[in-house]
């Protein structure tokens, strides 16, 4: 989606639940804001040429702001703290919103751009990290995530056991 280790502004954490083929869970929904918001991050979303000009590059100048509907598959997200520091947590089964929201800057030709992930909850140290996030910069990391397979074996053919029955005689 985005390069690796790329900077985003966590804006906030919030706790849902949702419903999904009848079943209620818990989910945690991450606000981000990516600042500046580059030509080759609109084309990893597939949205260049509604933000900017296929001659020069830059941003429309009369671009002032804009939602768009994006399509990205399940991913796996690794957040650290700083570029050259380990990998703080990982989240699977991230699912990234189908909007994002960009804006022009008043002041730059910059523009920034609004987004928001969401995951089944985690465990209590990964809340903890989060929670205590809002408002940083962190280094995040998205891959396309697997599938996961189902590992099985092909049954081996079962050969008929012989069943032993007891007998009783009775004279």
């Amino acid at each position: 989606m985005f390069r690796e280790n790329c900077p985003l502004y966590m804006r906030d954490v919030t706790f849902k639940t949702e419903t999904i083929d009848g079943e209620t869970r818990r989910i945690v929904v991450l606000a981000f804001k990516k600042e500046p918001f580059t030509k080759d991050d609109a084309n990893a979303l597939n949205i260049t040429r509604h933000l900017f000009s296929a001659d020069s590059g830059e941003p429309f100048s009369d671009f002032i702001n804009g939602s768009y509907g994006i399509a990205v598959p399940l991913q796996t997200l690794e957040i650290a703290s700083a570029p050259d520091a380990p990998t703080a947590i990982t989240l699977r089964d991230v699912k990234v919103s189908g909007v994002i929201s960009v804006r022009k800057d008043k002041e730059n030709p910059v523009l920034a751009a609004n987004l928001a992930v969401s995951f089944p909850y985690p465990e209590a140290k990964e809340l903890l990290y989060l929670a205590s996030s809002v408002n940083n910069q962190l280094f995040c990391t998205f891959q396309v995530q697997q599938e996961e397979l189902a590992l099985t074996t092909p049954e081996k053919p079962r050969l008929a056991q012989p069943s032993l029955q007891e007998s009783t005689t009775v004279k």
